[in-house]
């Protein structure tokens, strides 16, 4: 029997190690999905509320001399995003 409790002893020492790690891996996984769900859905709150924020902002400001001033220089920037994509583009095409 002394010899039994010996090997039993030296197969158990590993066999609790990997459970050990196994569980604390595990568990940290688990932690972590869930805290990039709650980063994600309070990402995307935060993108709503700007949403809506710049909503009511132009509500407010349309019509008014401020408003087509905003709208104007929004265009504005459209537009000049439109033309260096299309500069980069001409670049890229010419050797």
């Amino acid at each position: 029997m002394d010899i039994f409790t010996a090997i039993q002893a030296n197969l158990l020492s590993p066999a609790v190690l990997f459970f050990v790690s196994f569980i604390l891996l595990g568990t940290m996984i688990m932690l972590n999905l869930f805290i990039g769900i709650i980063m994600n859905s309070m990402s995307e709150m935060h993108a709503e509320l700007d949403e809506q924020k710049q909503a009511t902002q132009e509500a407010s400001d349309q019509g008014t001399i401020i408003g087509d001033f905003h709208a104007l220089d929004r265009q504005m920037e459209t537009l000049k995003s439109q033309l260096d994509a299309l500069r980069s583009k001409l670049t890229k095409s010419i050797p």
